[in-house]
């Protein structure tokens, strides 16, 4: 049996470890196009067919501020999808989270009046067909709306004794607002005190960034207030404010009525969260607040601060309106001093006001030939012209104009080298006579 020689064997056939085609770059990255299109695993989708991407989440740069938003979506879908639901679109609004009234029907005065007796036993009727109709609805967008929470949530609703109640009625609106406390504050903290700092703290430090508009910002600051309500907080509110207040209202403390005292606290409440809401806005409104301070401080009568929310945002869109008219303003000033102090060339070249003044000054100038080079021959004198014929290198070249040729200019710097004194600078059209 003749032995094989390496020379004779067949080369090993070579297996393409990379089949794609793709070439893969050093250090073990993947190419762009192997992962672009590839989803993370990480990343929740929601139970709801077309709303999968308005879920409430921590991780893939979804946080608390999301909230407001995604509830919103979710608020208009439940009321356009779910049976009689119409009531969640505005139930739902993260500002609102309240169900409306369903107020049982009172029966008539006089029972011996069949007429009235009949009619409030229809109205009783459609009492309870709404309230069953109204249960359907809420359980379905219960279900949903807990659909819509990650796994991360649902472990930081647990750990919530209220979740528990929550749970057994299935209470859609509690569930939104534990939804909203989870991702604001994490988990439940064994102490109730710490939650309700935490909460506390979210508010009072919260601030508007360069990035984030006044409505964003308005919004973000709502949902704060609502999560250091439902701890329990009332921002700004203190039994001496509220006894101030009625002092200066000329309503004596023993005599004020509870209807009193709840306009005191809401008036109270609202202008302390104006307050706030425009100390913590953005840098750019800084000149702005504290003008307002100021002729608050001097004013006799006159309260100029905002007196709610509302307002203050309005203060924000004004100044926004008033720095965007002072740009304006600048911009414009400078386009015509721009115009007013502009020199051209013959050449028909515009000056640039961010070129150096150096620059436009020599650019401008009719240039001569410089002082030849050498002992015999000429050579290129200092400048664009050309040096002549050398006598001991000190002919002068021949003339040589880069705006105009005209032939009679001078080289500013052959007049430098004979008498520095005789160069004036014009400063007003940027010339230079020589």
């Amino acid at each position: 049996m003749p032995e094989e020689s390496d020379g004779n064997r067949p080369p090993p056939e070579k297996v393409d470890s990379n089949p794609s085609g793709n070439r893969r770059r050093r250090g073990g990255r993947r190419n762009p196009r192997d992962g672009d299109n590839r989803e993370r695993k990480d990343t929740f989708k929601g139970n709801i067919p077309g709303m999968e991407e308005f879920v409430f989440d921590v991780a893939n740069g979804k946080g608390a501020d999301q909230f407001p938003t995604v509830m919103y979506e979710l608020a208009i879908y439940f009321g356009g999808s779910i049976p009689d639901g119409g009531m969640l679109t505005r139930a739902l609004d993260p500002n609102v989270l309240t169900l409306p009234d369903i107020s049982r029907p009172e029966p008539p005065s006089d029972p011996q009046d069949i007429i009235a007796m009949e009619e409030f036993k229809m109205d009783l009727r459609e009492w309870r067909d709404d309230r069953r109709a109204r249960k359907k609805a809420t359980d379905t967008a219960y279900a949903k709306l807990l659909g819509q929470c990650s796994p991360t949530i649902r472990d930081r609703l647990e750990t919530y004794d209220s979740f528990t109640t929550i749970k057994a009625s299935l209470d859609v609106i509690a569930l939104a607002k534990l939804i909203q406390i989870s991702l604001y504050n994490g988990s439940a903290i064994g102490e109730t005190e710490l939650t309700y700092m935490e909460a506390e703290d979210q508010l009072l430090n919260f601030k508007q960034h360069r990035r984030m508009s006044n409505a964003k910002y308005l919004e973000n600051f709502k949902s704060r207030v609502q999560v250091f309500e439902h701890l329990g907080g009332e921002p700004g509110i203190s039994s001496r404010r509220i006894q101030d207040y009625l002092k200066e209202e000329g309503i004596e403390i023993g005599s004020a009525t509870e209807s009193d005292r709840a306009r005191a606290t809401s008036i109270i409440k609202q202008k302390y969260l104006a307050q706030l809401f425009l100390s913590n806005s953005h840098s750019r409104f800084k000149v702005y607040v504290a003008e307002l301070k100021f002729k608050h401080s001097v004013s006799q009568d006159i309260d100029l601060f905002p007196s709610s929310l509302s307002e203050a945002y309005n203060y924000l869109e004004n100044w926004d309106e008033l720095i965007k008219i002072v740009q304006q303003s600048k911009h414009a000033s400078g386009h015509a001093h721009h115009e007013s102090g502009m020199s051209y060339n013959t050449n028909g070249q515009e000056d640039n006001d961010d070129e150096p003044s150096d620059n436009r000054q020599n650019r401008n100038r009719t240039f001569n030939g410089g002082r030849g080079r050498g002992n015999s021959q000429g050579g290129r004198g200092r400048g664009p012209g050309r040096g002549g014929q050398g006598q001991q290198g000190q002919q002068k070249g021949t003339t040589h104009n880069i705006e105009a040729d005209a032939p009679n200019a001078t080289h500013p710097d052959s007049a430098i080298f004979e008498d520095e004194s005789n160069v004036n600078v014009n400063s007003n059209n940027s010339k230079v006579n020589c």
